[in-house]
């Protein structure tokens, strides 16, 4: 970087997201925050940091960081609600400022975007490469987001010659293998900023023979195999519960919301701030995680840092968190009920999963992510 660049960290909305997204951009404010010109980027009007800070542990409202309200057309304040975000993004992605009308460099923290300027591209998932779209849905779900995808790149003027020339950062080696698929492009690996460690964890052995599962309230999450997996070990004489941490909106956050109210062993806990998380995660031994094909595993690394062994989808990121030979992974819901038998029921696989959990912490730590991101955009050698 240049002495005084500014650099602009852009997001899709802090305050109506939340989740691993929503933390890297939090996280890589933070990393810029004590001697760069940094602004936030984002279509919101206002942005409450100390709200942030809360719920991701960072220290914002304390730096000196601006906030840059991305412009949004009257026409995408008036879309739908189920694709406000997206449009609203896309149309204000054409802000000058992010094309280097005044010389910054943009920081994109979500996914693919080509900028005339000087640019980092964190990519979570290349969500809007139609090859990344057919791996991942089908039915009515994958004509919808091809049908978004193909809205959000006239609205923003995407140019994909432009994203490939840029700097691209991507949150796992399942991202990294994704992105050469798709736009053939090598991305360098940085791991997303796990903060969910308690300083002083509740012995193992003290803790609660229950489940959590945390994750927004949307289909590809699959909250409802985990409250199946649970009924299972119920019926099969196993004491349990589960604790459902997420929000969301539409058909399916009803149908999970019906379903823990007819269960007296399933509690939905809608949003929890940080710390009341951390007490919840420290009270329980276990964790689920039923997606498939997730990009990292946010949820998974926090669960695992926090002391919780985290039975989880064999597929993708999680398979990176907890390696690619844990017991923890399973294939379906009755693989994930047998795991989870043979470790309730073997203290000694216990012991041997819980070695992993300082690896985690060590290998996923904000510190080696704000160090990552500064190296990225060459501020470690001014």
């Amino acid at each position: 970087m240049k002495p005084g660049q500014r650099v602009y960290v852009t997001n899709q909305s802090l305050a109506e997201h939340v989740g691993g997204a929503s933390s890297v951009t939090a996280w890589v404010l933070q990393a810029f925050a004590p001697d760069l010109d940094v602004s936030l980027a984002t279509p919101d009007g206002e942005v409450d940091f100390a709200h942030i800070d809360d719920m991701y542990g960072t220290t914002l409202a304390l730096a000196n960081i601006g906030v840059h309200q991305l412009p949004v057309p009257a026409w995408a304040r008036r879309a739908p609600a189920h694709v406000l975000k997206s449009l609203r993004l896309a149309a204000s992605f054409r802000d000058p400022v992010l094309h280097g009308s005044d010389g910054g460099l943009v920081f994109n923290t979500a996914n693919e975007m080509g900028f005339a300027g000087e640019a980092v591209n964190y990519v979570h998932c290349p969500i809007r490469h139609p090859r990344m779209i057919s791996e991942l849905f089908s039915g009515p779900e994958r004509l919808a987001r091809l049908a978004n995808n193909a809205a959000f790149k006239v609205v923003s003027g995407f140019d994909e010659r432009k994203f490939r020339q840029a700097r691209c950062l991507a949150n796992s080696k399942w991202t990294a293998s994704a992105l050469r698929r798709t736009y053939a492009i090598d991305a360098q690996v940085v791991y997303p900023p796990v903060t969910s460690s308690p300083a002083a964890p509740k012995p193992f052995a003290d803790r609660a023979v229950g489940y959590v599962c945390l994750g927004r309230l949307a289909p590809e999450k699959r909250i409802h195999e985990a409250i199946a997996v649970v009924d299972e070990l119920r019926d099969q004489g196993h004491d349990v519960h589960l604790h459902v941490v997420g929000t969301g909106g539409g058909p399916y956050a009803a149908r999970i919301g019906a379903a823990a109210r007819r269960r007296d062993y399933v509690t939905l806990h809608g949003h929890l701030s940080r710390g009341e998380l951390k007490v919840l995660l420290d009270e329980h031994k276990f964790g689920l995680h039923m997606m498939q094909n997730e990009h990292f595993g946010m949820a998974v690394a926090e669960m695992t840092a926090a002391g919780l062994l985290v039975l989880a989808h064999r597929s993708a990121g999680p398979m990176e968190i907890l390696g690619p030979a844990s017991p923890l992974l399973f294939d379906d819901v009755a693989g994930a009920v047998a795991a989870a038998v043979r470790l309730m029921q073997s203290v000694s696989l216990q012991e041997e999963m819980m070695t992993g959990v300082n690896r985690v912490r060590a290998a996923f730590s904000p510190e080696a992510f704000t160090l990552a991101v500064r190296e990225a955009v060459g501020a470690e050698t001014n």
